[in-house]
């Protein structure tokens, strides 16, 4: 009985652990894909990235010595933007679903950051309400306000 019951607890526990274990090697797996993605890019067009980001939709790459943000989205399968950021100008930009919010973060719909330079203006879209989890909202502003503190900083260093 003793053996017969202790097999069954063993069993049940491997039943829910395994999943959960699975999960986590298959989120490690994915993780390090999109950063070989990633690196791949940046050495194709010579980059040495110093400082990275992988989001979701959204994987990012500075390169301090040349000054550029390797930009890569990959959901809309375009090929990887390199952006210039001398005399660029960053900007966060936060939506809000009602039009006389209170900035609660409840109510946020887009989180951009606005990389507006002489020859060209890009948006990296942070957060969208439709398309990324709300679960993400905080931790997506979060990282777009890093972002912009730290490409504004990179302005003044020049």
């Amino acid at each position: 009985m003793d053996t017969s019951s202790t097999l069954l607890g063993i069993g049940l526990l491997m039943a829910f652990i395994a999943p959960v274990g699975y999960l986590l090697v298959d989120q490690s797996r994915r993780e390090k894909a999109r950063m070989k993605t990633l690196l791949a890019a940046a050495s194709r067009l010579h980059l040495e990235l110093s400082k990275t980001e992988i989001l979701t939709g959204l994987y990012l790459g500075l390169d301090e010595n040349q000054k550029k943000l390797l930009v890569i989205t990959p959901e809309i399968k375009k090929k990887p933007e390199v952006l210039e950021l001398n005399g660029s100008k960053v900007t966060l930009l936060k939506k809000y679903h009602k039009d006389h919010s209170t900035a609660s973060i409840d109510e946020l719909r887009t989180v951009v950051l606005q990389i507006d330079s002489q020859k060209s203006s890009t948006g990296l879209n942070f957060y969208q309400s439709d398309s990324d989890p709300v679960t993400e909202k905080g931790l997506r502003l979060q990282k777009a306000m890093e972002w912009e503190k730290l490409l504004q900083d990179f302005q003044k260093i020049k």
